[in-house]
């Protein structure tokens, strides 16, 4: 699958339960990405690409400074590279500087003393003694490790919270992949990812990560509503519900979440902030238009531009008018999970949508006839039909505009906003918004 899918801390930790030695972020040895260093055994070195608030620009005037020799000192580097407070700060933070200047309290010392030489003192060196600032403890590492980096090498933060767990009945990763389907369990990790695809008919996936693995959370929508707050705010959640087996492929199926982001305590109160990602359900659109080989444009494209564009490459606004029913179907894979869920959809020009999900033999059914939405939703043990709410019936009338947002989207009250090229798994594309009706931002 796409690695773009997968969190780096998800990467990192799938290299080393395969025996891959990860080495940390350097100025003396890594390039912008991550790179393989050869030796007695291959290893792969983090690029400065991890480090939060660096710049590209800046990681390659790392690297090209560094072709002359490697860097002695924190203000040799500064002046090889061009670099600036913020720059060495967020070095100093990812532990980037530690072959020139020790431990990260010492390496943050040595940025904020860093200026700009003077035309006339540009090679003096004043001689200034080294203060005595103690070593970071070992949670203040896993804390500036998530916060600099996204990930740890070092011990996983629930490494030290686990004898507290454990005396509360919360199981390892390890130890889930030892129980039977259908056992009843309490998990808990650090949130790596949410995902609510809007094709996924509410269904929320989560990973959560702990020192001894991955643990893949199915939350069906009457449980995600029920949760609403720990699902979406926590840090370190913990889950209960029964474990379900398919294969190899192993998920807990949930039925009650709770947020326990307080037991990372006040100095790791904020070792996962940057972990958490969440695609907000409804009408979620991806407009990506994939860049030409020769590179980006010199000059930013328009909105209305990839949309022509787009339409062209579609047969023409003209087909697009002259449609009077489209069907689309396909597989929707949920990244990490191992899961596919079979999607069909219908709709014609009078407006009316239905959509089908199928996940593990049962399928969701979701219909809109123009006035009102209805669904049928048996991952919640609801086979019988029921009304949807005003709010969902409005985003499945958008979903039943055969030509939304591309065709007219001016005339139907719509604004189209370039934000610009973004990065889909080494492939440059063009992102867009569009402002519905109203000012709403519908979807992007």
């Amino acid at each position: 699958q796409p690695m773009g899918f997968y969190a780096p801390a998800q990467l990192v930790r799938d290299a080393r339960e395969h025996g891959v030695e990860v080495r940390p972020v350097d100025v003396n040895a890594s390039g912008w990405d991550a790179t393989l260093e050869e030796g007695a055994a291959a290893a792969l070195r983090l690029g400065l690409r991890q480090v939060k608030g660096l710049a590209r620009a800046a990681g390659e005037r790392i690297e090209a400074a560094r072709q002359a020799g490697a860097f002695v000192s924190v203000p040799s580097l500064a002046e090889r590279a061009g670099l600036d407070r913020r720059e060495l700060w967020a070095l100093a933070a990812a532990g980037a500087l530690a072959a020139l200047a020790g431990h990260r309290h010492l390496a943050a010392w040595e940025a904020g003393g860093v200026e700009r030489p003077l035309p006339l003192l540009r090679h003096a060196r004043l001689a200034e003694a080294v203060p005595l600032l103690r070593v970071p403890g070992e949670g203040e590492n896993i804390v500036a490790d998530y916060r600099a980096l996204g990930l740890t090498l070092g011990r996983h933060p629930l490494a030290l919270l686990r004898e507290r767990l454990a005396a509360r009945g919360v199981l390892g990763a390890a130890e889930l992949r030892l129980l039977p389907a259908g056992a009843l369990v309490r998990v808990a990790g650090l949130v790596l990812v949410r995902q609510r695809p809007g094709t996924a008919s509410g269904v929320t996936f989560v990973t959560l990560e702990d020192e001894t693995g991955i643990v893949n959370l199915i939350v069906w929508k009457a449980v995600a509503e029920r949760w609403r707050r720990p699902l979406l705010d926590a840090r370190l959640l913990v889950a209960e519900g029964r474990v379900q087996r398919e294969g190899e492929v192993l998920h807990l199926i949930t039925s009650r979440l709770a947020d326990q982001s307080r037991l990372l305590g006040a100095v790791m109160n904020r070792v996962s902030q940057t972990l958490s990602r969440f695609a907000p359900g409804g009408l979620l659109l991806g407009l990506l238009v994939a860049v030409a080989a020769n590179g980006a444009p010199t000059a930013a494209p328009t909105a209305d531009e990839i949309v022509a564009h787009n339409l062209e490459a579609r047969g023409g606004a003209a087909k697009m008018r002259a449609l009077t029913v489209l069907r689309r179907s396909g597989r929707l894979v949920i990244p990490g999970f191992n899961i596919e869920l079979a999607v069909t959809e219908w709709q014609d020009r009078a407006g009316d949508f239905r959509q089908d999900v199928t996940l593990q033999g049962l399928t969701a059914i979701q219909s809109y006839d123009g006035h009102e939405a209805w669904q049928v939703q048996p991952f919640e043990g609801r086979k019988d039909p029921s009304l949807m709410s005003g709010d969902e019936a409005r985003a499945m009338s958008l979903s039943a505009d055969i030509e939304f947002p591309f065709v007219d989207a001016a005339a139907k009250g719509h604004k189209l906003e370039y934000l610009g090229l973004e990065d889909i798994d080494g492939t440059p594309a063009h992102a867009l918004r569009v402002w519905l009706k109203g000012g709403a931002s519908g979807c992007r």
